[in-house]
């Protein structure tokens, strides 16, 4: 439900900040969903509960579609240069 994007994102952000990235990826996955075509947060989000977890492709893969949503968004610029 796009009504819901922002509640999916602001609970992906609390279960970063509690470093329950699992619940975090459940939540992003939904906030995405909602509105794919303009989350650049979320990706971004999704790509560093993936970085934490490991998944360098997939975090790669959503740093890049944060910048591809919103070109020069630093956050996302950041996360990929760590995984290079």
């Amino acid at each position: 439900n796009p009504a819901y994007v922002d509640s999916y994102y602001n609970l992906g952000y609390i279960f970063i900040q509690i470093r329950d990235y699992k619940e975090a990826l459940i939540n992003f996955d939904k906030a995405i969903k909602a509105r794919p075509e303009s989350n650049y947060k979320s990706y971004y989000g999704r790509a560093y509960a993936y970085e934490m977890l490991g998944d360098v492709i997939k975090a790669k893969a959503d740093y890049r579609k944060a910048i591809e949503q919103m070109p020069m968004y630093r956050p996302a610029m950041d996360g990929l240069a760590r995984l290079q």
